[in-house]
């Protein structure tokens, strides 16, 4: 089945000098040749050159978050999605709990104190406002790192950035130690 284009004489009509970027023919034995034509002049090996040097440092700061989220992610792999989306809830419940001096006890607080009888509510509240506390922590100190780790790339120049993989930028060891 041959594909004709009429964008070309629709635009002859209309006054416009039609580009064509190509021209498809089928040779005897029966292949498509295609004969390309493009409208733009081939690029220097210094437009090519830079072109590159411009995709290294999205490159280098889509990273960055990229391991930022692995990170954050890696947090909360061990708990179970029904925890994992009753936390905020289970946590307002901890420190409801704690401000009524413990006397006041949620639904999500009361079940697990019913599954675990020796668990008492001051335990259970202290327990999940401590892991609360050490998420909000770690997922400062990611997203710390995360920013430090973008501002640096952004001050590169984009020479500098090409020494930089993103790989470093994955294995940086304050992703561990901290900014």
């Amino acid at each position: 089945m041959s594909y004709n284009s009429n964008a070309a004489a629709i635009l002859a009509a209309r006054g416009y000098d039609a580009l064509v970027d190509f021209e498809a023919t089928t040779l005897a034995d029966g292949t498509l040749a295609i004969d390309w034509h493009h409208a733009d002049p081939k690029p220097t090996t210094e437009q090519v050159e830079q072109w590159e040097l411009e995709q290294q440092k999205p490159a280098l700061i889509r990273a960055a978050y990229a391991r930022c989220a692995e990170l954050s992610e890696s947090l909360v792999a061990g708990y179970s999605p029904a925890e994992r989306s009753s936390w905020t809830e289970i946590a307002r419940e901890a420190q409801a709990c704690k401000d009524s001096g413990y006397v006041t006890i949620g639904p999500y607080m009361q079940e697990e104190i019913n599954a675990t009888p020796t668990l008492d509510a001051q335990t259970l509240a202290d327990r999940v406002l401590g892991k609360a506390a050490a998420f909000r922590a770690a997922l400062a100190k990611y997203k710390g790192v995360r920013s430090v780790l973008v501002a640096e790339v952004e001050a590169m120049t984009d020479q500098q950035a090409l020494s930089v993989t993103v790989e470093q930028i994955k294995s940086d060891s304050r992703w561990i130690d901290g900014a």
